[in-house]
């Protein structure tokens, strides 16, 4: 996967909430600042929201770069802070991962192989 130089936002619904648009190092950067197979992370973030942190499923709720399900997790997302967020959206992520490994993206259809 070879980052874009830039992250657009999302066209899809917009929020105050929803920080500005951020450099793909900077996405990398945070990815690659946990301990999980890094490519695989890549490939499963891609899959979910082309690397875009402001990305949104208005169907799900599914939100951020990992497309986390707030319905589900909201109780997970620092208060006061975006799950927009990049680098929140990505702890979310690890707390999921180390928990339960890939499962939950691939249950959605985004696998790290």
């Amino acid at each position: 996967w070879e980052p874009p130089s830039t992250i657009s936002p999302a066209p899809a619904i917009r929020s105050p909430l929803r920080p500005a648009p951020i450099p793909a190092e900077e996405v990398l950067a945070i990815v690659g600042s946990y301990p999980w197979p890094l490519d695989e992370a890549l490939r499963v973030m891609h899959c979910e929201s082309g690397g875009d942190p402001n990305a949104f499923n208005p169907s799900s709720g599914a939100s951020g770069l990992w497309q986390i399900l707030i319905p589900l997790h909201s109780w997970r997302v620092t208060p006061g802070v975006s799950v927009f967020d990049a680098a929140e959206n990505t702890r979310i992520a690890w707390q999921l991962y180390s928990e339960r490994s890939w499962q939950p993206w691939i249950v959605g259809g985004c696998s790290p192989w």
